[in-house]
């Protein structure tokens, strides 16, 4: 919009056109490709790492699962309230053995311990840890209150669970499962007791690392592309820019040569008539 009875003149649009342009766009390509490619790394380095503990979560929770409901339908098929507070009886021995035996046959099961509400040991696959106290209450209470809890152990941690250390080395995962029983003539299971199976995780880490690989790299090759797209884009503008601004720079300059011309012009006539 020009001021009125201005003269007409390229360099006032030229200084237009430059207010007008986004600041982004003064900048080198070299700067735009160090900047953004920073942000892009960025970018890369929290996703992954949001996916990736997402995706490890997400498998863990998912064997907790189908370790809780493999053992409670073991658990309703033969066990009774009373095999909890008798569970030295002939009885109830042989009902633990029925219901969390057969787990032995799972892959990489290491330890199964079935604990009462007070932490007692009141069954497991190794006869010399029957009632015995656990030492990490905390987990059995856990998942009495909140359902399954799942509990690894990597290859650097000690081995805290029993003073004897007769539970497996990591790298391990716990399983800690409530036993909910039906009461005989009752419509309402009550947690009777907590099952915890030991598993050896290096199947698990295993997976976890494939999928935690995969994340990574499908997250590295969107920031590449999305890198590459922006880096084209302001590339493109920032060319088209320096053309405009040469084209604007060589029509103000044809603009001075025409104006000089009709200055000497108007000078030649008007010293003609004097």
């Amino acid at each position: 919009h020009m001021p009125k009875g201005r003269q007409f003149d390229y360099a006032v649009i030229n200084r237009y056109w430059e207010m007008s342009m986004f600041s982004i766009f003064r900048i080198s390509p070299r700067l735009f490709a160090a900047l953004s490619l920073f942000l892009v790394a960025i970018m890369v380095a929290v996703t992954g790492m949001v996916l990736s503990g997402f995706f490890r979560q997400a498998i863990i929770d998912r064997e907790g699962k189908i370790i809780s409901d493999l053992a409670q339908t073991l658990a309703a098929q033969e066990l009774a309230p009373r095999d909890f507070t008798d569970f030295s009886s002939s009885d109830a021995l042989l009902h633990f053995d029925r219901s969390f035996g057969i787990l032995n046959d799972l892959s990489e099961v290491v330890r199964i311990k079935v604990f009462d509400l007070a932490g007692t040991i009141v069954w497991s696959d190794e006869a010399s840890l029957i009632n015995s106290r656990a030492t990490r209450a905390t987990n059995i209470h856990q998942a009495v209150a909140g359902g399954s809890t799942v509990v690894f152990y990597e290859e650097e941690e000690t081995n805290k669970t029993l003073p004897e250390a007769r539970d497996p080395l990591p790298p391990v995962v716990e399983f800690y499962v409530p036993i909910r029983i039906r009461e005989t003539g009752s419509d309402k299971s009550e947690v009777a007791g907590v099952m915890a199976l030991y598993r050896s995780s290096a199947s698990l880490n295993a997976t976890i690392g494939r999928g935690t690989q995969l994340v990574w790299v499908v997250t590295a090759l969107g920031g590449g592309v999305l890198f590459a797209s922006l880096f084209t884009l302001f590339r493109s503008v920032w060319l088209g820019r320096q053309e405009a601004e040469s084209r604007l720079m060589r029509l103000s300059s044809e603009h001075q040569r025409i104006i000089h011309l009709e200055k000497l012009s108007a000078t030649g006539a008007m010293v003609g008539e004097i």
